[in-house]
């Protein structure tokens, strides 16, 4: 028998979103900042079949891949993520013989049933830039002023300045 309590314990010790998720709002569809003050970009990727390709072609495309990742410096974060779905719709195009159509439908209705059994996978890759992240605020530096003063005057130096509204 169960208690109500095993029940709700996930219920009670779950937080607010807005806790576990750092977003702070949208710049377009794709760049986000985060309340820390990172900026950041989702690129959705089209994989590749690599169930078709020869060893060489593989290879080629994994040093790109490795490449493209090198032009990131420890200021950003790569994040990736994949998505595996199933029952998606299958494209297809019919074309003007009538032959060919029969052989699209037959297979596309074939495709149809077995919709549970077959994936389709998305990758995406959440680019997150925190170079203008700053280590604290002017009241934690100016605590470290008598104890560390060397870094607390560089924490200071990259905060960013307050506009003067009389200039």
């Amino acid at each position: 028998m169960f208690k109500l309590n095993q029940i709700t314990n996930d219920y009670r010790e779950a937080a607010a979103l807005c806790s576990q998720v750092n977003l702070f709002g949208f710049v377009d569809d794709e760049i986000f900042l985060t309340k820390s003050g990172d900026v950041g970009i989702v690129l959705g990727i089209d994989g590749v079949d690599y169930e078709c390709m020869d060893t060489n072609t593989i290879d080629n495309l994994t040093r790109r891949l490795a490449a493209s990742f090198r032009v990131f410096d420890e200021k950003c974060r790569v994040y990736q993520y994949l998505f595996k779905r199933n029952g998606e719709n299958i494209p297809f195009k019919t074309y003007q013989n009538p032959i060919v159509n029969a052989a699209i439908r037959n297979r596309i209705e074939y495709l149809r049933t077995k919709a549970d059994s077959l994936y389709s996978f998305q990758i995406c890759y959440v680019v997150l830039y925190e170079g203008f992240r700053h280590s604290g605020s002017i009241l934690n530096s100016l605590a470290k002023l008598a104890s560390q003063p060397r870094q607390a005057i560089e924490e200071l130096r990259a905060l960013p300045l307050p506009a003067n509204k009389w200039c």
